[in-house]
C-alpha cells in the first residue's frame, strides 16, 4: 500500500482508515469539489494543491434530512375542546401548541384558531373532571408519541386511543377541571362596598351555561371572602344573544371596576348601565354566543 499512497500514516492506521471507508454505503456519499492550484516542484513535476480553506464552508452546508427524519417530523392536527367552561382556555393552549417546532423549524402541532374554523370549541358538557387526550390515528407511531408529548406540555391528561374510530383530526383534547393554564395572571381584586348581588341569564342556549358560569365566578371572586352572591340563574328572554351583557344597576363604590374584572374573567361582553332592575339586584349578566365561541 505504501507503494501507491504517499502518507505519513502508519500501515496500521491506513488499514483502519480504508476499513472505515469500506463500510460507507455508496448511495449515502456526497461529492464536493475543492478549488485547487497547480505548482511545480523540483524533481516531482506539477502537483495540485487543494484549497483546504474551503473545507469549513463545506461542513456548514445544510444537511439533507434522512428519510427517517422526514417521516418522524409529522405535523399533528389537533382539535381542542373546552370541557369546563372557563373562557379562553382552549385558545390559550392552542397558541402554546402552535408555537412548538422541530429542530428543522417545522411545526409539531396545528390547531386552526381563526373564526369559522373547527380547531376550537366546547365539549358536549362542561363537567369534565379530567383532561382527555383522544388519539384517532393510533396506527402512526408519531401520533402516539405526540400524545405523550402533549401530556407533558399540558401537565395532565388521560390518553385514550380509539383504534376503530375516525375523526377530523389526529388528536382531540378535551380540557377538564384538572387543567390549569400556566399563563393565567390574576388581576388585583377591586375594593367594593358590600356583597354584589347578581342574576346570570343564559342567552345562548347551551345547557347549564348560567350555572356553570356561576361556579366559575364564585370560585374566582369568593376565594378569600364572599364578594358576589348569585341570587338566581335562568334562561334569558331568548337564546339569540350574540354578545354577552354585563348590566349594572347601582353606582356603588368600585362597581364599574368590578364589572370590568368580570368582563376580563369571562373574556367577552360589554358593560352597560340600566334603571330597569326587575330582579332588584346590583348586576345582571346575560351570556351570549361570544362567550361560548371562545
Amino acid at each position: 500500500m505504501k507503494n501507491f499512497i504517499n502518507s505519513d500514516l502508519s500501515l496500521e492506521d491506513l488499514l483502519k482508515l480504508f476499513s472505515t471507508f469500506s463500510k460507507i454505503e455508496a448511495n449515502k456519499n456526497t461529492i464536493y469539489t475543492l478549488e485547487a492550484s497547480s505548482t511545480e516542484l523540483e524533481g516531482e513535476g506539477i502537483i495540485y494543491l487543494p484549497d483546504v480553506g474551503g473545507l469549513s464552508a463545506l461542513f456548514k452546508k445544510d444537511q439533507i434530512p434522512s428519510e427517517e427524519t422526514v417521516v418522524s417530523e409529522k405535523t399533528i392536527d389537533i382539535i381542542i375542546l373546552n370541557g369546563v367552561g372557563t373562557p379562553g382556555i382552549a385558545k390559550e393552549l392552542a397558541i402554546v401548541l402552535n408555537s412548538q417546532v422541530y429542530e428543522s423549524g417545522k411545526n409539531k402541532f396545528f390547531i386552526p384558531t381563526e373564526p369559522g374554523t373547527d380547531g376550537l370549541g366546547n365539549a358536549d358538557n362542561f363537567n369534565y373532571a379530567s383532561t382527555q387526550i383522544i388519539v384517532y390515528s393510533s396506527s402512526e407511531a408519531s401520533v402516539v408519541n405526540a400524545a405523550n408529548e402533549l401530556k407533558d406540555i399540558i401537565g395532565v391528561g388521560n390518553i385514550d386511543i380509539r383504534e376503530d374510530e375516525a375523526a377530523g383530526s389526529d388528536i382531540i383534547i378535551i380540557l377538564g377541571a384538572d387543567y390549569s393554564p400556566g399563563s393565567d395572571v390574576e388581576a388585583e381584586p377591586v375594593e367594593i362596598s358590600g356583597i354584589v348581588e347578581m342574576v346570570i341569564l343564559n342567552g345562548e342556549g347551551t345547557a347549564r351555561l348560567a350555572s356553570t358560569v356561576q361556579g366559575i365566578l364564585e370560585g374566582h371572586f369568593n376565594t378569600d371572602s364572599k364578594v358576589i352572591e348569585v341570587t338566581e340563574t335562568r334562561d334569558a328572554d331568548n337564546w339569540g344573544y350574540t354578545q354577552t351583557e354585563i348590566i349594572i344597576y347601582t353606582d356603588g363604590e368600585g362597581i364599574n371596576a368590578f364589572a370590568e374584572q368580570i368582563q376580563e374573567r369571562l373574556g367577552a361582553g360589554i358593560i352597560k348601565k340600566s334603571d330597569n332592575n326587575i330582579d332588584d339586584v346590583d348586576m345582571t349578566i346575560i351570556l351570549g354566543s361570544d362567550y361560548t365561541s371562545q
